[in-house]
């Protein structure tokens, strides 16, 4: 049962927890249709600042009050509140999601209060930060020492804890995998409310990393840094087709020719993919003499060098629209993979979603260092990631969800895996399917650490979608 009002507020007083209640971020409360309020005014919803929103926008779900801890104390008087409450959360950062999944309706402990800078150690490569940090935080600490993380998420303005609870793909991952492979240590809050230090010794870090938000909170991260300036040398390139930048994106890999390698899938008018195109280079801070990885590489066109900071480039990159996104991001094996996304490829142009991909959708080829059991990657050395995120009108998302679902179960099915930020498939056996004997172990942790269920939604056992 919720507790009320007053007890909430007693006790976020005594523990100097900021807590937020509906009638203080709920868009037109006198409103009884929340569909038809969300489908004709989606701009009024802040997807990053309105906990009943994620990125998608397609579902409002109004929590009962918010919880906005400051630092690692006050996050465990939260956890062990809702505990002893039995009131069943979410976590939630600045919800770059389309399934729903920060979305709840009992509390939400808002995590983004949390960002700061805990330890850089320079000599160690390492950065210790919250995890309700930015990833531009940690460009903005490691920049002006030219350094970098190993991977850097396109869109900076998600949060470190919440990207590494689902996995993160990134500028290098052909190179250096996820953003979880970058990870030295994690401060973990268990449903419990116990504290633990983890490092890849300890079973639960790899459960924690890609889990979904199933057996903690990530209040905290270590990560490995390089010595590399945020300032790329770099070609923008094009391929005649999918098959040719998979051949030369393993070349880039196998070779380490490049240090950066992101691409889009571009839509020909007619609805069919026809080229890959995006940039490609090394971090370095000026151009220097011939670029010897020309010769190991086809693409249909290639341009002169240039040098581009990346810091300008994705400091402040929007987050938040007005239209829905309900997104389908899937990793395929190579190169079984190839035919599978053909046939998606296919099926997008006919059912005219390549006309809400105006831009493109992001693809980018992923080593697969097989450290991390929840890694959202099939077997093999690499996978293929593309990630389909149309926008439209809220109304429209929903007529084309029965398609990407029906898509992304053929693929699962097929092989590939989905990426745990995506629309739920609607299928709850597709996640046993996809995580094998590693979903098994996760039940029984989850079980074991979160016996009455309060975290992260009943994501492992969903009820199908309507």
């Amino acid at each position: 049962m919720i507790p009320g009002r007053r007890e909430v507020e007693t006790w976020a007083a005594t523990h100097g927890v900021a807590v937020r209640w509906p009638d203080g971020f709920v868009v037109a409360p006198e409103r009884r249709d929340r569909a038809a309020l969300l489908a004709e005014a989606p701009e009024r919803f802040d997807s990053e600042t309105n906990p009943c929103v994620d990125f998608g926008k397609l579902e409002e779900r109004i929590p009962a009050f918010v919880l906005g801890p400051r630092d690692l104390a006050q996050l465990i008087a939260c956890v062990r509140f809702l505990a002893d409450a039995r009131v069943a959360y979410v976590v939630r950062g600045t919800a770059h999601s389309s399934g729903g999944q920060p979305l709840g309706v009992g509390a939400v402990i808002d995590l983004t209060a949390m960002s700061r800078i805990l330890a850089d150690r320079p000599e160690a490569e390492e950065l210790e930060l919250e995890g309700g940090a930015l990833w531009r935080d940690a460009v903005l600490q490691l920049a002006p020492q030219g350094r970098r993380p190993l991977v850097l998420t396109n869109n900076l303005r998600t949060t470190v804890g919440g990207t590494l609870a689902v996995g993160g793909f990134g500028d290098a991952s052909h190179l250096h995998g996820l953003q979880i492979d970058g990870v030295i240590a994690l401060t973990v809050v268990t449903p419990d409310g116990e504290v633990h230090r983890l490092t890849p010794r300890d079973e639960l870090f790899g459960f924690v990393l890609a889990g979904r938000g199933q057996l903690g909170i990530i209040a905290a991260v270590t990560l490995r840094t390089m010595r590399r300036p945020m300032v790329l040398v770099g070609r923008q390139v094009r391929w005649s087709s999918v098959d040719d930048y998979v051949r030369d994106a393993g070349a880039i890999a196998a070779y380490r020719l490049y240090d950066y390698l992101q691409v889009r899938v571009c839509w020909h008018p007619n609805g069919f993919s026809t080229t890959v195109e995006g940039y490609l280079g090394n971090l370095a801070d000026r151009v220097t003499g011939p670029d010897p990885g020309l010769a190991l590489i086809r693409p249909a066109w290639i341009s002169a060098p240039r040098l581009l900071d990346l810091v300008d480039a994705r400091a402040d990159a929007p987050t938040d629209t007005a239209l829905s996104t309900p997104a389908l991001e899937l990793t395929f094996p190579l190169p079984h993979g190839l035919e599978r996304w053909r046939t998606i490829a296919q099926q997008v142009a006919r059912h005219g979603i390549t006309r809400a991909l105006p831009l493109g959708s992001a693809m980018m080829l992923v080593r697969n260092l097989g450290k991390l059991p929840l890694a959202p990657l099939p077997p093999g050395d690499f996978a293929l990631m593309v990630a389909l995120r149309p926008s439209v009108a809220p109304g429209e998302a929903a007529a084309m969800l029965p398609v990407l679902r029906e898509l992304g179960a053929a693929a699962v099915r097929d092989g590939a895996h989905l990426y745990f930020m995506s629309i739920d498939l609607g299928d709850p056996a597709l996640i046993d399917h996809q995580l094998g004997a590693a979903g098994q172990r996760l039940r029984a942790l989850k079980a074991e650490l979160d016996p009455h269920r309060l975290v992260g939604g009943d994501w492992l056992n969903p009820a199908p979608a309507g």
